[in-house]
């Protein structure tokens, strides 16, 4: 089989402002390509990643029931437990992850799982109310950023033809994470109580940190875009797991091109009906939830 050349002097230019961009050039590459092994691997992380967010996120109801019966909880102050996590999950994804644009997707997600496993682990030994919300708000925290995180990595990885396919199959970790949790969760909890699932829960988290370190890597487009130390080095590495061929020097993309996700931006021009829609079937996703 013979490396796929591409050439990192003519890519092409955005549609926006047809100036280079490093996404149209990642893109490029990606679309180009079959599809790789190490891409197979980045999508089946991902998915990993999803299933222990829909474990981290539900293992609070596999626990509610005896937790309430134990602490003479209310359902009010039930209530405030669920939203503390919610919270979390919602700052988390607006303010967390966004970082991810300066410090590396790779990194973000190793941060999120770090955060979410010792959350969820720590609430296992929770001494009161005031402590079970605190530690579900930050858990919360790394719950919401890894969401954001994996799919814009598996995004950045997928070619347009397959791109709606693999997000989709990414995102079905989710729903496949909390309902296997839930068969576990329903032999753990009675035999051991309501905090041996939180451990569970958070150890498992925890224990997929060498699996992210060993087999994701950073995404294409932002290394092209931001160029760290050593990008030249790990676009290469990534180019020939990809079977394309090494660049000798990384292509020359001016920072002033590139623009910062923002609110403003998602409603700007004919963008504002599809963002509310977007936005209310979130939100009324997670009201169902």
């Amino acid at each position: 089989m013979h490396a796929k050349i591409i050439d990192p002097i003519n890519y092409p230019s955005s549609s926006m402002d047809n100036s280079p961009s490093s996404y149209a050039f990642a893109n490029q590459i990606i679309d180009t390509t079959r599809i790789s092994w190490l891409q197979l691997k980045v999508f089946l992380v991902c998915f990993l990643m999803n299933a222990l967010d829909g474990m981290d996120v539900l293992v609070i109801s596999y626990a509610a029931p005896m937790l309430a019966q134990q602490w003479s909880i209310s359902p009010t102050a039930l209530g405030s437990v669920f939203s503390g996590g919610l919270l979390g999950m919602a700052i988390g994804a607006m303010l967390i992850a966004p970082l991810a644009d300066r410090i590396g997707r790779r990194k973000m997600i190793l941060i999120s799982v770090i955060l979410t496993g010792s959350a969820v682990s720590l609430t296992a030994l929770a001494p009161g109310l005031n402590t079970l919300i605190f530690l579900r708000f930050v858990s919360g925290l790394g719950i919401g950023s890894m969401l954001a995180s994996v799919a814009t990595m598996a995004a950045e990885f997928a070619p347009d033809r397959r791109r709606n396919l693999i997000l989709g199959a990414v995102l079905a970790g989710y729903p496949t994470g909390a309902t296997l949790f839930g068969l576990i969760a329903a032999d753990v909890i009675p035999a051991y109580g309501w905090r041996s699932i939180f451990m569970v829960a958070g150890v498992t988290t925890l224990a997929t940190l060498p699996l992210v370190w060993i087999l994701l890597p950073e995404s294409l487009s932002f290394l092209l875009r931001v160029q760290p130390l050593n990008a030249l080095a790990q676009v290469n590495k990534i180019l020939r797991r990809m079977d394309v061929t090494p660049f000798e020097t990384l292509p020359d993309i001016p920072d002033e091109h590139y623009q910062a996700p923002s609110v403003k931006n998602l409603f700007h021009r004919d963008r504002a009906t599809a963002t509310t829609f977007l936005w209310l079937a979130f939100f009324m996703n997670f009201v169902a939830l």
